[in-house]
């Protein structure tokens, strides 16, 4: 279902109780996956279709796209729900948990340097999260293209 994780890998994420135990499970995972990778991209929790579950089901769609063509793909989708949880569970703010995940997970990912391509999806341009992915990517010297 998910390429690369372990059950190990999604116990440790359902444990987590912070965003930089989530971005150092991640880039085990990343470890995992042969390069080129690739990292999708796009709304999830603001834009895209305005509802988190049909945004999380057209990363799911596009994921699976890329990798039936053959696209070595880090699957962020596990991070999601702990992701949410550790949010709800520490934060008040919804706006300080969003910087903090960027930083905090994103960030450590993409300056892994082992993501060689963002694969934008489309509506990325009304997420506040995709904009700073595609702005980091540019910044990192990653390719970005639209899905």
């Amino acid at each position: 279902m998910h390429r690369y994780w372990t059950g190990d890998d999604i116990i440790e994420v359902e444990e987590a109780k912070d965003f930089t135990r989530l971005a150092q499970i991640a880039l085990k995972v990343i470890g995992r996956i042969p390069d080129p990778i690739v990292q999708v991209c796009g709304p999830i929790t603001s834009g895209g279709f305005a509802s988190v579950e049909l945004n999380l089901k057209v990363f799911e769609m596009a994921i699976d796209s890329l990798e039936r063509k053959g696209f070595n793909v880090f699957d962020q989708m596990p991070l999601e729900n702990a992701m949410a949880r550790i949010q709800k569970e520490n934060y008040t703010d919804p706006d300080k948990a969003r910087v903090d995940i960027l930083n905090q997970v994103y960030l450590p990912i993409f300056e892994s340097g082992r993501i060689k391509m963002l694969a934008m999806l489309p509506g990325w341009q009304d997420s506040i999260g995709a904009v700073w992915e595609r702005d980091q990517g540019i910044r990192l010297g990653i390719l970005v293209l639209r899905f």
